[in-house]
């Protein structure tokens, strides 16, 4: 059984908190009949720490976390300083044809179920 609230999901009664609060679970798909795919929106977390920009998870139906998704490649950089801006993934979505795809900031890209790993980007029509 899968459920989830705030930050919190659960597998089979396994509490797993995958990202520290005020990160909500926004999305969860199954592509497969033992693993959980979850999304993350940070839109409200305000720290630039790595894990934020790694939003996307994929856990086993006993709980186990298999991968974090790679960052995205999109970043840009901020006048005046010029530091560098990352982004998280806003959307999490399945093909017809079984693709697990992400998108950040109007770049898609199809994620590898096993690893985790992106492919190249393609901008999105």
């Amino acid at each position: 059984m899968i459920d989830y609230g705030s930050n919190v999901l659960k597998i089979n009664g396994k509490r797993l908190e995958l990202m520290q609060l005020p990160a909500v679970v926004s999305k969860i798909l199954l592509p497969t009949d033992d693993m959980v795919v979850v999304r993350y929106s940070v839109a409200d977390v305000k720290e630039k720490f790595d894990a934020k920009y790694r939003n996307v998870f994929a856990v086993n139906m006993q709980g186990e976390v298999l991968w974090q998704i790679e960052p995205s490649p999109f970043e840009q950089k901020i006048p005046p300083d010029g530091h560098i801006q990352r982004y998280a993934f806003q959307n999490l979505w399945l093909t017809e044809d079984g693709k697990l795809m992400v998108d950040s900031h109007g770049i898609q890209f199809e994620v590898d179920a096993k690893t985790g790993k992106l492919s190249k980007g393609e901008l999105a029509k």
